[in-house]
C-alpha cells in the first residue's frame, strides 16, 4: 500500500501529500495503514476529512491514486461518496444568538469560528434542526494526550444552562 501511496506524492507534490496528512488509509472496507501489503483484488481507500467545496481534492486525489496504481501495475477501483454535507449558519440565526447570549452572560467572548469536518451538528442540520457546535476548552484535540480541564467542563455546564434558559425566551 506505502508503494502506491509514495508514487502518488512524488507524482503530485506536496498538496497531495498535504491532503493525505489527515486521510484515513482503509484497505478492503477495514482501517489499515501504509506499511500494509496490496494483495490481488484488495481494494485502498483515502478518505480525506472533507466538508463543503472538498469535491476537488477528492477529485484530484483519485486522479492521482489512480495514476499511481496504473504505475505500480496494479489495479485501483475508487467509490466517492458524500457522507454530510457542511453548513454555515448566519450570526443572526437563532442558535447562534441563544450561544452567544450564553456565552457571554458567562463571561466569555464569543468567537465566531468555520471549522472542516463532521460533527452530529451535520446530521441534525441535514434533518431540518438548526444546532451549532461549541468549543469546549478541550486541548490536543483528536491527539493521544487530548485532554479538557474541570475548570473548562464546570464554565461549559454554565454555557449550556444558559443556552437552554436563552432557547426558552
Amino acid at each position: 500500500m506505502g508503494q502506491v501511496i509514495d508514487e502518488a506524492v512524488s507524482r503530485f507534490g506536496p498538496e497531495f501529500a498535504a491532503g493525505l496528512g489527515s486521510a484515513a488509509v482503509w484497505r478492503n472496507g477495514e482501517p489499515a495503514s501504509a506499511s500494509d501489503p496490496i494483495g490481488e483484488g484488495d481494494e485502498l481507500a483515502l478518505i480525506p476529512p472533507v466538508s463543503g467545496g472538498g469535491n476537488v481534492m477528492v477529485g484530484e486525489m483519485v486522479d492521482a491514486l489512480s495514476e499511481a496504481a496504473s504505475d505500480a501495475e496494479c489495479d485501483v477501483e475508487t467509490s466517492v461518496e458524500r457522507l454530510f454535507r457542511g453548513y454555515r449558519l448566519q450570526r443572526t440565526a437563532p442558535p447562534v444568538l441563544a450561544a452567544a447570549a450564553a456565552l457571554e452572560a458567562s463571561g466569555i467572548e464569543p468567537q465566531y469560528v468555520t471549522t472542516g469536518g463532521g460533527s452530529d451538528a451535520n446530521a441534525f442540520i441535514t434533518a431540518g434542526l438548526q444546532v451549532l457546535n461549541l468549543a469546549n476548552g478541550t486541548e490536543r484535540n483528536h491527539q493521544p494526550d487530548e485532554s479538557v480541564t474541570v475548570d473548562a467542563l464546570e464554565r461549559m455546564l454554565q454555557v449550556t444552562l444558559g443556552i437552554v434558559a436563552a432557547s426558552a425566551e
